[in-house]
């Protein structure tokens, strides 16, 4: 910490913090614990808070700077863009928290890049003690946080919010941080509340205006299930959106076919058509990549199926996926890599699932059978002892395995081990 005070103190104009608010009176106080230590410039924009926001924020020596409401989030995003005087911008919300490492990591890393524009993995948490409960994920996603102030990037869309695309269409380079920022945005029964705000909105919008293309593709969201109105809609998104747009409607229409099992589209069209179509726009469409990955595994084809989920992994850096889909190329090709003798990769794949979801009894299993094979007798004693917490949900049959695994290893005190393992499974001491 004291190695980070000094990095901030030496380039006090370096970084600048851009947050809006409004009721955050539960959430701020952490909030600005966790920012002041390291942002000399933190510009706070309230949007209309009854609560005591503004009074605690001014508490601690924070102006806070005030914008009237107008159900427009990326207004309010870029008013407080406008008033930032760091060389760069880190957007954050109140209910967002970054460990002191990751505020390291950053000023270490932006005096160096060439890059304009910064991912972070953003990691959504189920439970507001977040830091006893890392590992109870809710989804996982990367998202652009950092870039360059004075370039002229901005906010576009009114909810859901994005500048992605503003940077990509002037040029900007981006690269992708490796250290994770949480979101409390969704823990617990604020799940509900933003998710209750947030469909208002969108309806309110639609309604104004069906034809703009970011309402529509909210509205998407809204009405999601297997009628075939969403297709209709999913069309007409992709006909008037432009790139990103278009990108986003093809790789829905996908996620349509395949989470509602539709046998046929209604306009006679196929799921290749709207598979190139993605690849046209971006040749690593992840999803793409891994619904062939998926169809070579169930043609036992596992030269092509390796070579579908390893382009499904690269995919996965700039691109927004479900933990789910995550989870499964990452374990897929983990299983993959096994089959082929890649020892090692496949547990670079399981250490990096492990890394998203936190541990768990699925990821255990594999890491312990990858490091028996290799004969890593010591890490293999170590990861043993790091029980999960759903260990009991383990399959019989896999903690059967891993209890041969053990006796095999030849570890002297594989007795109480064994022991241990069959009380924490919930099974008879024999």
């Amino acid at each position: 910490m004291a190695r980070l005070s000094q990095i901030v103190s030496d380039t006090p104009t370096l970084l600048s913090v851009c947050t809006i608010m409004k009721n955050e009176e539960r959430l701020l106080p952490e909030f600005l614990d966790s920012v002041l230590p390291f942002a000399r410039d933190l510009v706070l924009v309230d949007t209309g808070s009854t609560d005591r926001s503004v009074d605690l924020a001014r508490e601690r020596g924070v102006e806070c700077h005030h914008f009237e409401w107008c159900d427009h989030f990326s207004k309010a995003r870029n008013f407080s863009l406008e008033r930032a005087r760091g060389d760069w911008i880190l957007v954050l919300d109140v209910d967002d928290r970054v460990l002191p490492a990751t505020f390291e990591l950053l000023f270490e890393h932006l005096p160096k890049t060439d890059a304009d524009a910064l991912y972070f993995p953003y990691v959504s948490l189920r439970f507001l003690d977040w830091k006893n409960t890392l590992a109870d994920v809710k989804a996982v996603q990367t998202r652009l946080m950092v870039f360059r102030n004075n370039k002229g990037y901005h906010y576009r869309n009114p909810v859901h919010e994005k500048i992605d695309t503003v940077i990509e269409e002037m040029g900007g380079s981006f690269v992708l941080l490796d250290s994770k920022v949480y979101h409390l945005g969704y823990a617990e029964e604020l799940d509900q509340l933003k998710a209750d705000r947030n469909r208002k909105m969108i309806l309110e919008n639609f309604r104004r205006d069906p034809t703009d293309p970011h309402f529509l593709h909210n509205y998407i969201t809204v009405i999601w299930s297997a009628d075939q109105e969403v297709y209709k809609h999913c069309l007409q998104a992709y006909e008037i959106s432009p790139t990103d747009g278009k990108y986003l409607a093809a790789q829905r229409i996908l996620q349509w076919i395949d989470g509602f099992s539709i046998p046929e589209l209604p306009d006679g069209k196929s799921e290749s058509y709207w598979e190139e179509v993605l690849l046209s726009i971006n040749p690593r469409a992840a999803y793409v990549h891994l619904r062939r990955g998926r169809k070579s595994f169930e043609r036992q084809d596992i030269e092509q199926s390796l070579t579908q989920y390893q382009l499904a992994r690269t995919g996965l850096q700039f691109e927004l996926t479900s933990l789910t889909e995550r989870h499964e190329i990452l374990d897929r090709l983990g299983v993959l890599l096994a089959m082929k003798g890649r020892l090692q990769e496949a547990l670079d794949c399981f250490r990096e699932l492990e890394k998203y979801e936190g541990r768990n009894a699925g990821t255990y299993h594999q890491i312990l059978k990858v490091l028996f094979a290799l004969g890593q007798r010591e890490e293999f004693l170590e990861e043993w002892k790091c029980y999960p917490s759903d260990l009991m949900e383990l399959a019989e049959a896999k903690r059967k395995e891993l209890l041969n695994l053990l006796r095999g290893a030849s570890i002297p005190e594989h007795e109480s081990l064994q022991k241990e393992f069959r009380i924490r499974c919930g099974l008879k001491i024999e």
